[in-house]
């Protein structure tokens, strides 16, 4: 139920609509798949390649909802626009989560296993005091 509430409708023809899981909300099904499986190492493999791919396809909304986040990090870093994708998906998971918080505990558990800079980012976007404009 918690996913359905941010799911985006997809038309695919005029016969076909459907609300499908936002990709944040992908990331989180994949953050608690692993947890509970910790051997399967696809799901943190998946998530990675989500992050790394993600600024290609919400670079509008990244500069245009985001920005400040762009201005946190290090431009220099080779991976600057990963660990923006990163902080910007965990403010986005803050959205989805915030009617849960058991959940939110959870998952903000998992990501305090430090794994990476990556890791480290979907976490401060989770946990960053200021709302995120979304």
């Amino acid at each position: 139920a918690l996913l359905n509430e941010h799911a985006e409708e997809s038309i695919w023809n005029e016969k076909i609509n459907a609300r499908i899981c936002t990709i944040e909300g992908l990331v989180l099904l994949k953050l608690v798949a692993n947890n509970d499986r910790p051997a399967r190492t696809k799901d943190l493999i998946d998530i990675q390649q989500i992050i790394k791919l993600y600024f290609e396809v919400f670079s509008d909304e990244v500069y245009e909802d985001h920005f400040d986040v762009m201005e946190k990090h290090n431009e220099k870093e080779t991976d600057y626009i990963q660990q923006v994708s990163a902080y910007v998906i965990g403010r986005k998971l803050k959205t989805i989560l915030n009617k849960d918080e058991a959940l939110l505990k959870r998952i903000t558990k998992i990501l305090q296993q430090d794994k990476g800079n990556y890791w480290n980012n979907l976490l401060k976007g989770l946990t960053e005091n200021e709302t995120p404009r979304t």
